[in-house]
């Protein structure tokens, strides 16, 4: 994708994303638990707007889109937006089945919504959830212990990470944040840069984003990651990969897609 289709052009030219990315890689290189650092949001979709969608030819991949519901994705970015970078961690041996735990998990409560479709927005479809994905969604024993003492307990937040980053940017690139902290709500020693760390085999755990009973839920139901969602061509810019044998889409071009066999389950006839 260009840098110029996207509103990131009002923050880089072409040169300076190319030290940016440099300084991306460069702190990223600097932890063996990185696989890959990715760029997506409202700052890096393409402006212009997406061809309309296929509409669902079943009920499976109808219940599907109404879970990941596709139409929430901002297109353009405002005074308040931010750049979300998307941090993906190696397994910890002991979680690799994971990503197939996720996925049966994940058509399991797929097929129980289509039977069940008035539940959606129910206090039992977020307890199903939580039961389901909460013991491998923002828990430290799934990463490294060396990836915890050096980002918190909290190390989905990667602070270590991100204030390397931001240091980084103050001393090489002062111009730019200066141009972000001029332009925007969000200043780059604060909130503009939105850093989430997960382990690959979870990555596509993403909280849903509903409100039910007045209360905002941000429990994690895990997404297909397929070019529906995550674009290199449209939405998404690569800054680090470290071609590790945990590389996975979008990271590698050519890596392994999370959640295939929900794509599967959803389109069967």
């Amino acid at each position: 994708m260009n840098l110029q289709e996207t509103a990131l052009q009002s923050i880089f030219d072409e040169d300076e994303f190319i030290q940016f990315k440099d300084i991306v890689r460069g702190v990223g290189t600097g932890y063996q638990e990185i696989v890959g650092v990715m760029a997506i949001g409202s700052m890096c979709q393409r402006l212009r707007l997406p061809s309309p969608a296929t509409p669902p030819s079943n009920s499976r991949l109808a219940t599907y889109d109404i879970i990941r519901n596709p139409a929430r994705r901002r297109m353009f970015p405002c005074i308040d937006s931010d750049l979300d970078l998307w941090v993906c961690t190696k397994d910890e041996d002991k979680y690799t089945s994971a990503e197939k735990e996720v996925s049966e998990r994940a058509i399991t409560l797929i097929d129980w919504l289509v039977a069940n479709p008035e539940k959606h927005l129910t206090e039992e479809w977020v307890k199903l959830k939580q039961t389901a994905f909460s013991e491998l969604y923002k828990q430290d024993y799934l990463y490294s212990k060396s990836w915890v003492l050096r980002n918190g307990d909290k190390p989905w937040l990667a602070e270590d990470f991100k204030g390397k980053l931001i240091g980084e940017l103050q001393s090489q690139m002062p111009e730019i944040v200066q141009r972000v902290n001029s332009s925007f709500t969000k200043k780059v020693e604060g909130g503009f840069f939105e850093v989430r760390a997960f382990p690959a085999s979870v990555f596509n755990l993403r909280p849903e984003d509903i409100v039910v009973n007045g209360t905002e839920d941000r429990s994690p139901f895990p997404r297909v990651v397929n070019e529906d969602w995550l674009d290199i061509n449209s939405n998404v810019f690569v800054l680090y990969d470290s071609r590790t044998q945990d590389s996975i889409y979008p990271f590698d071009p050519n890596g392994r897609k999370l959640g295939g066999e929900i794509w599967k389950h959803v389109n069967r006839d």
